[in-house]
């Protein structure tokens, strides 16, 4: 890694370095020697340092990430845009399929079987909703696009290291074990960037309540011995070369803005200081009867510890290490050049990238059946949401402009996803949100689930938090409960909301939140009917996810019902075509129609034909996770609901212990899949029993009563039904 970097400054002198954006020539030899010799002087007299280039090899710091770094980029941008290749094609494809959708709905309805009409009307009806499913989908990633960053040690005009905001990193910590922290703890001290940055480890398991009394936990010092030992390994005086104190936040200490609610006990505030690192704090919260679960942890970080001049911020998991460079990447497009100066734009809220995991081949292997890559999710639904400015809140790997988070009263409290509620009330008041990362640039790299359960448990709670986010909005009165209705802070976010419309009804100017906001009037443009639309378009997989996730198992009972019937819930004619208009009234318009979705799913996949990361095995996985999950998700639909319902919010940790089988998620996929194979298994030696013998069961398809190519088209629907279903099931 030092030879290839020592190698690339003496043959393209004059390029950015890959360290530190700088231009090497037009440096002096001080300076020179701190971009070059420095960082190799720290991996080699640091151990943590060298893990630190490892990692940032593995997540593709090398000579793809040079040349992103080698790009020109216009007069004060921060970034450039390049759209997908293939959105022609795809664009087409999907305009093909709307346009062949009410000839392929016709013959549908004008072929129904007249002996079993309620089921044909059942498919028909079912076909109809797909149909709109899918469009709504389509017309989703429209427009998909790769976002090139220009760091910040790279624009221009210049932006003076001095200058460069501060910015408070959060990594959230709840019970899982110190050594998943070691790895972000390592990679945060270490940034390409000024110091005087705030690395806050936020730990919602330090303290165990009993009564009013607050005790430490095991784990609770477990994670403050695993912070000093991986700091001393910074220093040459060891545990001798940091700073350590101790103070406690009380309840009454900022009483304008101190949010009671989520730490009335106040919090434990531990600081290590190491000479040039940034400062580590340890925030221990002295929860309630209610925690508010991690919306309440990060209620209390950004309420009641962080201080008030700060404007950005970046919220990790506890296991997501970034790259070095990461602020570098993260916060240019959040900023804009005003004035002879860089400053905050007021109109973007939060920069998005996706999650990464190193474990996945370990654990699952390299086919990854579980999906936990899920690429479709990271890198390929945010390109097109980027386009729009309606790039979702994910729980992590997130920079946020923090006048931005506070213009929204804070984090969305009841939603156990308060990730993308959060996100959603940003983007209603106008704010916008980029997108950074994708399959050659990866800024975070984490740890996936390591069992069935726990990914499970996972997906459950997405759906949860889906439901919930629906409810939250739709707002029924008499179905849920006051405490979901009305938690704290939702009548001042609702106030907020209500202002800014009447603000907008009006003919006076919108209010700047603050005498440096600029960007109120953007915000009011992003609010027009239009950008109402588009908004409800980008949430409404999300929203609307049960729809989604009944497909499957919509899609499971037809085909088991056709290859007991034999026959499919449609006559299919197959006459010959004897003018161009009879293509619309055949069977050949099933197919086209069919065919015209199946590539469209495929373009939509692929950045370009011969893309190396590409569509077939992120497309067969995306499949095969939305039926392998569909039993969970519906499982997490109804507790969502009933948890609104009731006011209860349902567990975060995963039932059960680590690794174990749990026969209420687990078994439901495997008996649909037996049942499936032997149903395909049982019905196949009746029908040839039935044709050698003629003493098959009459309730079951023979040769008497439906041709051999009809029960082989029922095979085949029922054999890829089992194909999408294997991966996960097994």
């Amino acid at each position: 890694r030092r030879l290839w970097l020592a190698l690339r400054a003496q043959t393209f002198p004059g390029t950015p370095s890959v360290e530190s954006g700088m231009d090497l020539e037009s440096q002096s030899p001080r300076q020179q020697r701190s971009v070059r010799q420095v960082v190799a002087e720290v991996a080699l007299s640091n151990p943590g340092r060298e893990r630190s280039l490892d990692v940032e090899e593995e997540s593709g710091i090398g000579p793809q990430a040079t040349r992103e770094s080698m790009k020109s980029f216009p007069h004060a941008a921060t970034s450039m845009v390049e759209p997908y290749r293939t959105n022609g094609v795809y664009k087409f494809l999907t305009l093909l399929g709307l346009f062949l959708a009410p000839f392929y709905l016709v013959y549908l309805w004008s072929n129904r079987r007249s002996d079993i009409k309620s089921f044909s009307s059942f498919f028909f009806v079912g076909e109809i909703i797909n149909f709109v499913l899918s469009l709504l989908s389509r017309l989703l990633l429209w427009h998909r696009q790769q976002r090139h960053m220009c760091r910040l040690d790279a624009l221009s005009p210049p932006f003076p290291r001095e200058q460069w905001p501060r910015v408070h990193i959060w990594c959230c910590q709840y019970t899982e074990p110190p050594a998943d922290l070691v790895d972000t703890l390592r990679q945060s001290v270490q940034f390409d960037y000024p110091p005087e940055s705030v690395v806050t480890i936020l730990d919602d398991g330090f303290y165990k309540r009993k009564g009013e009394v607050y005790e430490k936990t095991q784990i609770g010092q477990q994670m403050e011995d695993m912070i000093g030992e991986t700091l001393a390994a910074f220093t040459q005086l060891g545990h001798a070369g940091i700073k350590k104190t101790w103070r406690e936040v009380c309840p009454d200490e900022r009483s304008r803005s101190y949010r009671h609610e989520v730490a009335p006990g106040g919090s434990s505030i531990i600081e290590f200081q190491v000479e040039g690192l940034p400062l580590v704090r340890f925030v221990c919260r002295k929860k309630g009867p209610d925690s508010f679960s991690k919306t309440g942890n990060l209620e209390n970080a950004l309420w009641n510890i962080m201080e008030d001049d700060v404007n950005f911020m970046v919220l990790l998991d506890a296991d997501m290490a970034p790259r070095s460079d990461v602020l570098q990447l993260l916060l240019p497009t959040m900023l804009q050049y005003r004035d002879s100066e860089w400053k905050p734009d007021w109109r973007t809220a939060f920069v998005s990238s996706p999650q990464d995991f190193k474990n996945i081949e370990h654990v699952w292997g390299a086919s990854d059946p579980m999906n936990q890559q899920n690429k479709f999710f990271w890198q390929i639904l945010p390109t097109a949401l980027d386009s729009l400015g309606l790039v979702h809140f994910w729980g992590t790997n997130v920079a946020f402009f923090v006048p931005a988070l506070k213009d929204v009263t804070g984090f969305v409290y009841a939603c156990i996803s308060e990730d993308t509620a959060t996100g959603a009330q940003l983007h209603r008041l106008g704010w916008s949100s980029s997108f950074v990362g994708g399959a050659s640039l990866s800024l975070f790299t984490g740890l996936c689930k390591e069992n069935v359960e726990e990914t499970f448990h996972q997906r459950k709670r997405w759906c949860q938090g889906n439901i919930q986010h629906c409810l939250m909005e739709l707002d029924p009165p008499l179905v849920l409960a006051d405490s979901f209705r009305y938690p704290p802070y939702r009548h001042e976010l609702w106030r907020r909301l209500q202002d800014v419309k009447d603000q907008d009804r009006s003919d006076r100017a919108p209010e700047p939140i603050s005498p440096e906001d600029v960007g109120a009037e953007s915000r009011r443009s992003r609010r027009s009917w239009k950008w109402k639309v588009l908004r409800e378009l980008a949430y409404f997989p999300c929203k609307n996810a049960f729809w989604y996730h009944l497909q499957p198992i919509y899609y499971y009972s037809i085909a088991l019902a056709i290859l007991y019937m034999g026959q499919p819930p449609f006559l299919i004619d197959s006459r010959p075509i004897v003018n161009p208009l009879d293509f619309f009234s055949r069977f050949h318009v099933v197919l086209a129609y069919w065919l015209a979705n199946s590539l469209a799913n495929f373009f939509g996949y692929s950045y370009v034909l011969d893309d190396p990361n590409n569509p077939n095995s992120p497309l067969w996985r995306a499949q095969q996770e939305y039926w392998g999950y569909a039993w969970i998700r519906l499982v997490g639909l109804v507790e969502g609901l009933w948890s609104a319902r009731t006011g209860k919010q349902p567990r975060w940790a995963v039932v059960g212990a680590a690794g174990r089988f749990n026969v209420f998620y687990e078994l439901p996929n495997a008996v649909a899949f037996v049942t499936m194979a032997m149903s395909m298994a049982v019905v196949v030696a009746n029908y040839c029993i039935a044709a050698g013998f003629g003493c098959g069961s009459e309730l079951l398809p023979g040769p008497s009563t439906v041709p051999a190519s009809d029960l082989v088209g029922c095979l085949l629907a029922c054999f890829c039904v089992l194909f999408l279903m294997w991966p996960v099931t097994s």
